[in-house]
C-alpha cells in the first residue's frame, strides 16, 4: 500500500512541477512578445518612414 502512495506522491510532485516549468514559460513568452512586438513593429514603422520621405 505505502508503494503506491509513494508512487502517486511522486506523479502529483511530477505534475506540480511540470505545470509550474509550463506556466513560468508561459509567463516568460508572453512577455518577451510583449515587449519584442511593439519595438519591431516601431522599428519597422520608422523604417518605412525614413523610406517614404
Amino acid at each position: 500500500m505505502s508503494g503506491i502512495l509513494n508512487r502517486v506522491t511522486l506523479a502529483i510532485g511530477a505534475l506540480v512541477i511540470a505545470y509550474s516549468l509550463l506556466e513560468n514559460a508561459v509567463l516568460l513568452a508572453s512577455q518577451m512578445f510583449v515587449v519584442y512586438l511593439p519595438a519591431s513593429t516601431a522599428s519597422a514603422f520608422f523604417d518605412n518612414a525614413k523610406f517614404l520621405r
